[in-house]
C-alpha cells in the first residue's frame, strides 16, 4: 500500500490511498492481480463454489485489516479515496472500509465513491487479451526470434548491417531485445523491427541459418500482423505511461484518455473491409475493456468531477464527451449526477472554508472592526442582486476556459487562484491528488504478475514503508529522464568497447572483486 507522495503532498484535509498487493513465491496472495475466469458451475461443484466464495471473503477481510498499517488510517479525516485493482477480494475490503467511514462520519461523501479502480490494471488486462490472440502470438514469436538471431553475436549483427546498407535503409538505430512478460518492451521491439523489415527479408535470402529458424523466419503476413498490433500497443503504451505517473496530476486526464480509447476502437472496428485483422483485434480488445468500463454509470463519479477542476476543460468537456460516445439519456443522467456530486462536495467543504475564515476574523485587531463592519454592510446590500450573488461553483463554471497549452500547470493554476475560489481550492487539492493507478509504469506494463520473495514478504509494514520511501527519494529527479532515448548511444558504446580485450579483462576483474 502506497500513497502518491509527489501529488498528495499538496492535499488539504484529505489524502488518497493507493493499495497494491503482491504475490509471494508460494502464490499466497490475499489480493490477486486478476479476476478468475468465469466458469460454469455444475451441481456437484456447489461445495467447491461455496468454499471459493468463503475464501474470497476471508481474503478480503484480511486485506481490510491491513489498513491499520497504512499512514493516516488512524486519522479518518485524512482518507479521501482508495485506489485498488479489480480483484474480487477488494470488494470485501472496500465494503469494510466504507462501514468504518460511516462510523467516523468524516468523509465528505460519507464513504460514497471511496473505491477508485486502477485504470492501468484495466488497460493491462485488455492488452493481455490481445497478446493471447493465436495469429498475433505466432507472428510476435517469429519476429522476436529474428531479433534474437541478429543480436546473438557481433558477426551476425555485422551481417545484418550489410543487409541494411544493401536495401538502403537510412535509419541509424538498431533492433531492440524485448522481455516477453513486459508488453511495453514488446512494443518497442516490434516498432524497431518494422523499420528494418526489408533488411530482414534480405537476410533471409543470404543466410540459410536464419531461414531455418525454429518456427520459421517472419513472412509478409507476420509483418502485417505486427503493424496492426503496433497500432494497438502504441495507444495503450502512451496512455498507460500517462496514468501511471506519480509526479503530476492524473485524475483529471483519464476521462479524456477513456474517450481516446473509445474513439480508436470505433475507428478500427469501422475498417473491417479494408483491414479485417485490425477490426477483429479491436472487437476482441473492446469486449475486454467494456467488461470493466462498458457501463459508464458504474465508473467512480469523482473521475468526472476531477475533469471539472481542469480549467481547460471544466464541465463542458464532461458533457461533450458523454454525449459524443454514449446514449443521450445516459449522458443526461450522468451529467446530473456529476453536478449533484460537485454541489455536495462544495457544501461539505464550505464548512471547512467558513471555519478557516472565522478563525482569521477572530485574530484581527480591534482597530479594523470599523472597516470590517462597513464591508459587512456592503456585502449585505450586494447580495440582494441575484446577478452578483453567485457562489464559487457558478462563478468558476461561467468564466472562460483556459486555452490549451502543453506547459500548463494545473496545480500552479489552483495555487494562484485559491484566494479567488477558497472552497473549490480545498476540493481541488483532494480531487487532483487522487492516483488513478496503483502501480508504477514498470509494473503496469508487466503481464507476469508481481512476485515477492519469501524474505521480502516477511518484512514488517514499517520496514516496507521505509524501503519504499527511501527508494522513491533516491530515485526522485526534477527532470524526466527517458532511458530509451539513450539506448542507441549505449549500444554504440558497447560495440566500440567490445574489440578492446584489455579493457574487457579489467572490467571483468572489477566485477569479480
Amino acid at each position: 500500500m502506497t500513497i502518491d507522495k509527489e501529488v498528495s503532498s499538496a492535499a488539504g484535509s484529505h489524502a488518497p490511498i493507493s493499495m497494491s498487493e503482491n504475490q509471494d513465491e508460494n502464490n499466497a496472495s490475499s489480493m490477486p492481480t486478476t479476476e478468475p475466469t468465469p466458469q460454469t458451475i455444475n451441481e456437484g461443484d456447489k461445495d467447491q463454489c461455496d468454499n471459493l466464495q468463503n475464501n474470497k471473503k476471508r481474503k478480503g477481510k484480511e486485506a481490510s485489516t491491513k489498513t491499520n498499517d497504512v499512514p493516516n488510517a488512524d486519522e479518518p479525516d485524512k482518507v479521501f479515496t482508495i485506489t485498488v485493482d479489480n480483484a474480487c477480494s477488494n470488494d470485501v475490503a472496500i465494503s469494510y472500509l466504507k462501514n468504518r467511514m460511516e462510523d467516523w462520519n468524516s468523509h465528505p461523501l460519507r464513504g460514497k465513491h471511496l473505491h477508485l479502480s486502477c485504470c492501468a490494471h484495466i488497460l493491462n488486462l485488455a492488452v493481455g487479451d490481445g497478446l493471447k490472440l493465436k495469429d498475433m502470438h505466432s507472428s510476435i514469436s517469429k519476429i522476436r526470434s529474428a531479433v534474437r538471431f541478429v543480436r546473438a553475436s557481433a558477426s551476425r549483427l555485422d551481417r545484418f548491417k550489410v543487409c541494411i546498407k544493401e536495401v538502403r535503409i537510412q535509419d541509424k538505430s538498431t533492433v531492440q531485445y524485448d522481455c516477453p512478460t513486459r508488453w511495453n518492451s514488446t512494443y518497442i521491439m516490434l516498432e524497431s523491427a518494422l523499420k528494418f523489415q526489408k533488411a530482414f527479408k534480405r537476410l533471409c535470402e543470404k543466410c540459410l541459418e536464419y531461414e531455418m529458424l525454429e518456427g520459421g523466419a517472419p513472412n509478409n503476413d507476420d509483418w502485417e500482423n505486427a503493424k496492426c498490433f503496433v497500432k494497438f500497443l502504441k495507444l495503450f503504451f502512451e496512455i498507460t505511461k500517462k496514468v501511471s505517473g506519480s509526479t503530476y496530476v492524473t485524475s483529471s486526464t483519464y476521462f479524456m484518455e477513456h474517450c481516446n480509447i473509445l474513439d480508436a476502437f470505433n475507428t478500427w472496428m469501422g475498417c473491417h473491409k479494408d483491414d479485417p485483422i485490425l477490426a477483429n483485434m479491436a472487437i476482441n480488445m473492446k469486449a475486454k475493456y467494456e467488461k470493466y468500463w462498458g457501463d459508464v454509470s458504474k465508473m467512480n463519479i469523482l473521475v468526472f468531477v476531477a475533469v471539472i477542476f481542469d480549467p481547460r476543460c471544466k464541465f463542458q468537456f464532461v458533457s461533450w464527451g458523454l454525449n459524443l460516445y454514449y446514449d443521450e439519456k445516459i449522458a443526461a443522467s450522468l451529467c446530473e449526477k456529476v453536478k449533484g456530486s460537485l454541489t455536495k462536495l462544495f457544501e461539505t467543504y464550505s464548512c471547512f472554508s467558513n471555519k478557516s475564515q472565522a478563525e482569521g476574523v477572530a485574530q484581527e485587531v480591534e482597530g479594523s472592526q470599523v472597516v470590517t463592519s462597513q464591508f459587512a454592510k456592503f456585502e449585505k446590500d450586494m447580495n440582494k442582486d441575484p446577478n452578483l450573488n453567485k457562489n464559487e461553483v457558478d462563478l468558476y463554471l461561467t468564466e472562460p476556459r483556459e486555452t490549451q497549452n502543453p506547459d500548463f500547470d494545473i496545480l500552479n493554476w489552483w495555487k494562484v487562484n485559491s484566494t479567488k475560489y477558497p472552497t473549490l481550492g480545498l476540493i481541488a487539492r483532494d480531487i487532483l491528488a487522487m492516483p488513478i493507478s496503483t502501480v508504477a509504469s514498470e509494473s503496469a506494463f508487466s503481464t507476469g504478475g508481481r512476485v515477492l520473495s519469501c524474505y521480502r514478504s516477511s518484512l514488517t509494514p514499517h520496514t516496507v514503508e521505509a524501503l519504499i520511501c527511501a527508494q522513491n527519494w533516491l530515485r526522485s529527479s526534477p527532470l524526466t529522464v527517458d532511458i530509451e532515448e539513450h539506448l542507441e548511444d549505449l549500444e554504440k558504446l558497447e560495440e566500440e568497447l567490445a574489440p578492446i580485450p584489455q579493457l574487457n579483462e579489467g572490467l571483468s576483474d572489477m566485477e569479480s572483486d
